[in-house]
């Protein structure tokens, strides 16, 4: 096999990329390099890297390029890979590179970030392109986000599995250092997220939980198991030493009169065991939640 051949094997995961350096490790000298790319066999982008014609430039291949351009150990990372990792409302746009401090890109328009520290475990691959973990995205994200919509995504992320609590909070730890761009807005992101929380199971949820801190009511804990008889039952939220749960109630999965009468059947067993079950709702919720919350302030008290 030519190197030619062997040179496109290795830039066919790399969006049709491939570097001096692995062209030069698979045997090819410099002048039959400078000769492809006169020959058009080649197209050089920068100082180090090489495109075999044919292959599509998309955006995805963008990112490729850049991240190779910019060195062996840089990654995409912030909102590039939070739109790579497909984390809510981000979209292809503008490339941003994390890299060692000094390295360079030449390719625009590209923005840099330098760090002292990328360990390995802040490393993966996604799409074929090198890219941060989802722990370190989103902790990096902090930059750009206010703590509600990065406690949002976090949110996302551990229910998806693409992460956890826990590990954004060590993380979170082990990057704390002053002046660290966006550290304070994780770590209030987490304020409201120990270690061992329960992630809502919905946005009506998330949505109801947002607005019980904003109003400062006690912490409550969310999908609560509670016995009553021989039966178990589990309320979206509830505040155990009260006695006083919080129910959210989505068109889909609480329509229907079979699912009426559970509710009530639930709701009545709840009752007699002393819980008070409040119960709201998408429109309650965006247009004026404020009875709401003066009711659990109320039965708090």
């Amino acid at each position: 096999m030519s190197w030619f051949s062997r040179g496109a094997a290795i830039a066919a995961p790399q969006y049709g990329f491939v570097t001096h350096a692995q062209l030069l490790s698979i045997g090819c000298s410099n002048s039959q390099i400078q000769r492809a790319v006169r020959s058009t066999r080649l197209e050089r982008h920068g100082k180090a890297v090489f495109r075999y014609p044919g292959s599509a430039l998309s955006w995805h291949a963008r990112v490729m390029l850049a991240v190779i351009a910019t060195g062996p150990l840089a990654v995409a990372s912030f909102r590039t890979a939070a739109a790579l990792w497909g984390f809510d409302r981000y979209r292809q746009g503008p490339i941003e590179v994390l890299c060692p401090r000094w390295a360079r890109c030449h390719e625009r328009p590209v923005l840099i970030h330098e760090t002292r520290e990328l360990p390995t475990r802040d490393l993966t691959l996604h799409l074929g392109i090198p890219i941060t973990a989802p722990t370190r995205t989103l902790i990096d994200l902090g930059r750009y986000l206010p703590a509600s919509r990065l406690g949002q995504l976090m949110d996302d992320a551990v229910r998806l599995k693409m992460t956890s609590y826990e590990e954004l909070h060590l993380r979170l730890a082990e990057l704390s250092r002053p002046g660290r761009a966006g550290i304070g807005r994780s770590r209030l992101a987490l304020s409201t997220r120990g270690v061992h929380s329960v992630v809502p199971d919905s946005s009506l949820e998330e949505l109801a939980l947002r607005i019980l801190r904003g109003a400062e009511i006690p912490e409550p804990v969310v999908h609560h198991p509670i016995h009553v008889h021989d039966q178990l039952f589990v309320v979206d939220i509830a505040w155990p030493e009260a006695r006083l749960a919080l129910e959210c109630d989505g068109f889909l999965f609480h329509s229907g009169p079979e699912q009426l009468r559970a509710d009530h059947h639930r709701q009545n067993l709840l009752a007699t065991a002393g819980w008070t079950l409040l119960r709201t709702d998408w429109h309650t919720l965006r247009t004026d939640p404020s009875h709401l919350i003066a009711q659990i302030a109320s039965a708090l008290a």
